[in-house]
């Protein structure tokens, strides 16, 4: 059995909207020279990647910004995005993996801060660290003390020269979010030392909360845990990995389903205020190997031929644009009515949808009708007023 997704606008008076929120993406050093050009087409707002500490120090003491690097930056801010630097991995001069003693954190320390200088009044976000709480980067899973001290080292630091920037903490995985990880993180404060916390709620693996709307619902809760430990304040989240990937195996998700779920996933997060974005994981596929679910997370596969999901994305990207969607109806008996509002406009879109489960092979012919492939362009989503 299949849903649709319906998209309309009406005549109503125009609502008071909330600050922006962020459309970004996943980039890759493995992505090529088109990477940001292909973004920038989607009318994402932000381009998130690395900079890897081993890349800009490699021999101790000397410190350099790669070329690839730089531009990457440069040409982003040229397209319109803002880039979300990942300050991240190991650096192999230090023998370590994660930075943990005073030694390997003032060199860490170092690196970090000679990035902030370099980018000095170009980059506003960044990113400590991605997924400590796991082995991502070929390192052993951290701990939340061992992350939260690395916080109250860094974090000052960096405001002593570059006070605007906003520096996101935690970058946790699913597993982090269930497992007590981030709950931990709350209560050691670490919110406390950061402009938001960064989560990634990848839900494609697990039956539980396979949905965009289970997603949320554990984002619900992560923000209720870290609303009692900030004595009641709303914590900025920011999703910055999120995605469904279509693989040759058992736990995929059609490519039809996978830009209906990355529409509905960005539109709900946009009407929780305390959402300040969502980045999707990923622009490309980094394999063509189609048994590796790791490798078809992309919107563009690895030729990057652009999928349904690169549609849907420039399609919510044109919707959420200088916007933010606001339920227009309760969330009952899994029927979900959104509304997006332009501000200072006179009318709103509405978007509705059933929440369903979907099954690999699921008959997907009428959201399938609306995103077939065809070359990318803004309003596919036809209006009627």
């Amino acid at each position: 059995m299949f849903r649709r997704l319906l998209l309309m606008t009406i005549l109503v008076p125009a609502l008071a909207y909330s600050q922006d929120f962020l459309v970004g993406i996943n980039g890759s050093i493995k992505d090529g020279d088109s990477a940001v050009s292909s973004a920038a087409n989607l009318g994402v707002s932000s381009l998130r990647f690395d900079v890897p500490w081993r890349e800009i120090e490699k021999s101790k003491g000397n410190f350099a910004m790669p070329q690839w690097i730089d531009k990457t930056v440069s040409d982003a801010l040229t397209l319109g995005m803002q880039p979300l630097l990942i300050l991240s991995y190991g650096n192999p001069i230090y023998g370590i993996d994660k930075p943990r003693t005073s030694d390997q954190i003032d060199a860490f320390k170092r690196y970090v801060l000679y990035v902030v200088r370099y980018f000095a009044g170009r980059v506003t976000y960044y990113e400590l660290w991605n997924e400590w709480n796991t082995t991502t980067g070929s390192a052993q899973a951290g701990t939340p003390e061992d992350y939260v001290h690395l916080e109250s080292v860094i974090f000052p630091a960096v405001r002593s020269v570059q006070p605007t920037v906003k520096m996101l903490a935690a970058a946790s995985s699913g597993k982090g979010l269930k497992d007590g990880w981030m709950d931990k993180f709350f209560s050691l404060k670490g919110a406390s030392f950061c402009s938001g916390v960064s989560i990634h709620p990848y839900a494609w693996y697990d039956p539980a909360m396979r949905t965009p709307e289970a997603s949320l619902r554990l984002i619900d809760k992560i923000e209720t845990s870290a609303k009692k430990w900030s004595g009641g304040s709303d914590v900025p989240l920011y999703i910055t990995e999120i995605g469904w990937p279509s693989y040759d195996g058992d736990k995929t998700t059609s490519q039809d389903d996978v830009a209906q779920y990355l529409m509905r996933f960005y539109l709900l997060a946009s009407t929780r205020s305390y959402i300040e974005g969502v980045w999707w994981y990923a622009l490309k596929d980094l394999t063509p190997v189609s048994g590796n679910p790791e490798g078809h997370f992309g919107v563009f596969d690895s030729l990057f031929e652009g999928k349904p999901s690169a549609t849907a994305l420039q399609q919510t990207a044109n919707l959420l644009k200088s916007k933010r969607a606001q339920t227009a109806t309760a969330e009952q008996l899994n029927e979900i009515t959104i509304q997006v509002w332009a501000p200072g406009a006179s009318h709103s879109q509405i978007v509705s949808w059933t929440e369903y489960e979907s099954v690999p092979g699921a008959n997907t012919k009428a959201f399938s009708a609306l995103f077939k492939k065809r070359p990318l362009a803004p309003a596919l989503l036809h209006s009627t007023r």
